[in-house]
């Protein structure tokens, strides 16, 4: 008998209180049992304790061998350890113990089968749909300073925010077509706004079943009034994480999940318990309670829900019914009605020839449960979102921001850097000499040198401070000395400079800057090297943000005398670009239009015709506000 049966027994005969019967009796069982005996072997023990009729123990022994020919006789079809339960139910209790034990027997065989069917039941109930829509374009978003001086829940939308609710509302309406829809709205004044141009422009008010207020899906509790030491919070927000950080008075991101957790439970008991007739859930809310939703939907990790993107505004997400799913709340992204949840995460990768590179991983979340342990998978999507080979790949480790790597250095115990990097003045001396050729051997050993002291917070400052001096001529002229091949060492150290601030952010404008302004007055032919080394080895980075493309694109178009070689040389990569790359770029050509060449005309042309449409606003007045509470 295995140990797991033997402790069953152990169970029954504690709640029994078997401790009282006959200890002989008891020894014997407790022998059986542990010799993995059946019921015969049982009925043997009970033989041997049956004494004279006059001994009060003939009795028990009598019992207990007639329970054993019942167990025989009546239940053959339960197993050894079922049976020995009905003969201490019957040994204790006489018949009524047994009849009970054997309908409790009877109900647990049935059980699995009657828990299938609530469980279908419930499936049924719940509604096919839950779309979780985002508010519209506010006065907040466009103006921060506002929550200076008025509440975040008495922001207003903006006349675009109106448009955009009426445009999302029509594609929610082409998801539910005529079903009967359960609105739930978060109680601020841009989600009460949204709610009312969706519903008052594109629903009649009988296929709305109900409207429900709930405050449990507000935005994030900020602490009142945004003041002026609102910058330092959000700083300090970095460092711990949105998902940790509470903010005074306020809210973490922790709090908010809390409460849209039990909103959502709340919720969907509702459907199961009241029938409403309603299809569809649509949920006005706000991005980072929509990201919650999903992330105690899906079982998200802090890790992962803090590689989601906070959605745009109006975008909706569609949280469709799978009733083949075991899952409690069986409902699956599905982004052909609704909008992709877009991830990202930056990595550190490390190639087979020991180089690194800070490299960002967009879709992240296509990446099957648990994500941390498919390394294969995010090869072949690193291999396949920038072109590599998944085999040079060697390592991957998940990049941190500069203020958690601060902490993260701080909170180790220091270690001694290595004897065998190079100080300030020796990498000096490298950089210098490393100027008079263009050997590409020699540029990888300065590389090398570079990537190697950046693990150590001392040397990597240093190395920032020694590329930003360069660059700014503080050593003199890139190209002071003269040149023994077709091209100069400055195009290698450009580079380099590249490549270095890819992965430095907080150095990106400075370095940019002394590039466009005093690298391009060192020499006459620098200016076209600048841009050959931005276009090869800058702007090709997905991971660049909008705002790091506009500072080089507004960089470049002021330097107007090299507008002729920009377009000769690079209006070819123009549409290879990444997205923030071509944005950026069309956006900084516009005043230049007389100047292009048809090429960039026609790419311009596409980029602009990329840019999504809204439709004509929807008005907010009464009317509207009396649809959405009366409805």
């Amino acid at each position: 008998m295995s140990l797991t049966e033997t402790l069953q027994l152990v169970q029954v005969a504690s709640m029994l209180q078997l401790d009282d019967m006959i200890p002989e009796l008891i020894d014997l069982v407790w022998q059986a049992m542990s010799c993995g005996a059946d019921i015969a072997e049982l009925k043997v023990a009970c033989e041997k304790l049956e004494l004279e009729p006059q001994d009060p123990q003939a009795e028990i022994g009598g019992r207990a061998r007639d329970a054993c020919d019942a167990c025989d006789a009546w239940l053959p079809e339960f197993p050894g350890v079922r049976r020995h339960v009905l003969l201490a139910s019957f040994l204790a209790g006489g018949t009524s113990g047994l009849i009970a034990s054997y309908g409790l027997l009877r109900w647990r065989e049935g059980c699995p089968e009657f828990v299938r069917r609530q469980i279908e039941a419930r499936r049924q109930k719940l509604p096919e749909r839950v779309i979780l829509v985002r508010h519209g374009q506010s006065e907040g978003n466009i103006d921060r300073t506002l929550f200076k001086k008025k509440g975040d829940n008495l922001m207003e939308l903006t006349e675009l925010g109106s448009r955009q609710a009426k445009a999302v509302g029509r594609r929610i309406k082409g998801v539910v077509g005529d079903k009967k829809v359960h609105f739930y709205v978060s109680p601020f004044q841009r989600t009460l706004q949204t709610a009312r141009n969706i519903i008052f422009s594109n629903f009649d008010p009988d296929q709305v079943v109900h409207v429900s207020v709930d405050p449990r899906i507000r935005e994030q509790e900020f602490g009142n009034l945004q003041g002026d030491n609102f910058i330092g919070l959000r700083e300090e927000r970095t460092k711990i994480r949105r998902f940790w950080y509470r903010f005074p008075t306020g809210e973490s991101g922790a709090d908010v999940y809390d409460r849209t957790k039990q909103w959502w439970d709340s919720m969907m008991q509702r459907h199961y318990y009241e029938d409403n007739k309603a299809k569809a859930v649509v949920v006005v809310t706000h991005g980072l309670a929509m990201r919650l939703i999903l992330m105690q939907l899906f079982h998200w990790s802090p890790n992962t829900f803090h590689t989601v993107w906070n959605p745009d505004n109006c975008a909706m997400y569609v949280l469709k019914k799978n009733t083949s799913s075991n899952a409690v709340y069986p409902y699956y992204l599905d982004d052909v009605e609704g909008d992709r949840a877009m991830s990202s995460i930056d990595l550190v990768v490390t190639f087979r020839d020991d180089s690194m590179r800070k490299m960002t991983l967009v879709d992240y979340l296509s990446i099957p449960p648990p994500r941390t342990l498919q390394l294969q998978a995010v090869k072949n999507l690193l291999a396949e979102q920038y072109g590599l080979d998944p085999d040079d790949i060697k390592g991957i480790v998940a990049w941190l921001p500069p203020a958690i790597q601060e902490l993260a250095a701080a909170a180790r115990p220091s270690l001694p850097e290595p004897a065998g990097l190079p100080d300030t003045e020796q990498v000096r001396g490298m950089i210098s000499s490393a100027l008079h050729t263009a050997d590409g051997k020699v540029w990888r050993v300065v590389q090398k040198v570079i990537d190697r002291r950046e693990a150590w917070p001392r040397l990597a400052r240093e190395n920032a401070a020694m590329l930003l001096a360069f660059a700014k001529g503080a050593h003199g002229s890139i190209r002071a000395m003269p040149h023994t091949g077709f091209f100069w060492g400055s195009r290698d150290f450009l580079y380099l400079v590249c490549r270095y601030i890819r992965t430095r952010p907080e150095f990106f404008h400075a370095m940019v800057t002394a590039m466009f302004e005093q690298v391009c007055s060192m020499d006459p032919e620098l200016p076209a090297e600048v841009i050959d080394a931005v276009f090869k080895e800058l702007l090709v980075h997905e991971g660049l943000t909008f705002a790091q493309c506009e500072h080089v694109m507004d960089k470049l178009m002021q330097r107007g005398e090299q507008m002729e070689y920009l377009f000769h040389e690079w209006s070819g990569v123009f549409p290879t670009l990444p997205a923030h790359a071509r944005q950026a770029l069309a956006k900084g050509l516009l005043p230049l239009v007389g100047r292009c060449p048809h090429a960039a005309l026609d790419f311009v042309l596409k980029e602009l015709d990329a840019i999504p449409l809204v439709e004509g606003a929807v008005g907010t007045g009464w009317y509207a506000w009396y649809a959405l509470h009366c409805l």
